[in-house]
């Protein structure tokens, strides 16, 4: 057992110098993972000024998932996080179009009708991508749509992506 353990520490030691290894030359998805992983503790040998540099890298190169996570970052702050959700959610990260569809049914006004859309269109994409608070949701706005609506969704659906 304690083979299997040291072994494991040995591949995931190679693996992370790896990735910090094709960061440094600019790997721009292995700087974003390096970033990821260190900001949740799970990349000591990466500095933390290093780590906050790729991540400001990614955000501005707008990396789906990064963009997620600074969305979730505002969330948390009740601050303004559309921007990102948007950024993710145009990248196909379903988390951000469930996310973003939902922001936008919580905050449009009865007669906004197109917004109404777009935001029933995020969550159709997220459940369609089989993300589960989105599928639950989905099922629950779609049995009270017409037909009509229905129709509308799928045709904003394809222009969102």
């Amino acid at each position: 057992m304690w083979l299997w353990v040291a072994l494991t520490l040995l591949l995931m030691e190679d693996s992370a110098a790896d990735l910090i290894a094709r960061a440094r030359v600019g790997d721009m998805a292995a700087q974003w993972e390096a970033a990821r992983l260190s900001r949740k503790g799970q990349l000591g040998q990466l500095s933390p000024k290093l780590a906050a540099a790729w991540y400001k890298k990614a955000l501005a190169r707008r990396v789906p998932g990064a963009c997620l996570e600074e969305a979730h970052l505002k969330m948390e702050k009740n601050e303004k996080c559309e921007e990102w959700l948007r950024c993710a959610a145009s990248g196909r990260v379903a988390e951000g179009q469930y996310l973003l569809g939902r922001m936008i049914l919580n905050t449009i006004a009865a007669e906004d009708e197109p917004h109404r859309f777009e935001g029933l269109a995020w969550v159709a994409l997220a459940a369609k991508a089989g993300y589960g608070p989105a599928l639950r949701r989905w099922e629950m706005l779609a049995v009270e749509l017409p037909l009509e609506d229905l129709e509308r969704v799928e045709q904003i659906t394809k222009k969102l992506l």
